[in-house]
């Protein structure tokens, strides 16, 4: 976990990308960034996902989980093996929306590029951050999250990976 924290701090002091945003630490070594970056000439906002642990834990659904919904994460587990413990897809800059005023929020839609895994036959059309808040008597919590929506082969998938706002860096 100390390894993480110290590769994404060197990342964010790199001038490489115009913004960065760089998340770490739920379920074990996971991390996630988004960054803007030119690819082939072209401005767009990359997400990163890395898992030191491999596809342990994944994919990660929010809900509740039924008998009559095993089958379904069983075959999101098979649909999804592409992904293993990288993955890198991105969408134009014209096909997102970002707001830093206050928290790190990015909506992006259309088509993205996958550029790793290579020649994945998952398509994914949105990419959003949303900050949640949830209060009790005299506590309140935050949860920073990244979505991603996956069309697979037979099934829709919208996966969330939530963090901890304490492990999340933002650079602009």
């Amino acid at each position: 976990m100390k390894n993480l924290l110290v590769i994404l701090t060197l990342i964010l002091q790199t001038e490489i990308f115009a913004i960065q945003y760089f998340c770490q630490g739920n379920r074990g070594n996971v991390s996630m960034g988004v960054l803007l970056e030119t690819i082939n000439g072209e401005e767009r906002y990359v997400l990163n996902y890395f898992n030191a642990d491999g596809r342990a834990g994944f994919p990660f659904y929010e809900g509740v989980v039924t008998e009559e919904t095993l089958p379904f994460l069983k075959e999101a587990q098979n649909e999804l093996k592409d992904f293993e413990h990288h993955f890198k897809v991105s969408w134009a800059k014209s096909d997102c929306r970002l707001d830093t005023s206050k928290h790190f929020l990015i909506d992006c839609g259309g088509k993205a590029t996958y550029h790793f895994p290579e020649n994945t036959k998952l398509i994914s059309y949105t990419l959003s951050t949303s900050v949640s808040t949830e209060e009790k008597l005299g506590q309140t919590f935050f949860v920073n999250k990244f979505r991603l929506g996956v069309e697979g082969e037979f099934y829709h998938h919208s996966l969330l990976f939530p963090f901890n706002p304490e492990f999340c860096l933002t650079k602009k």
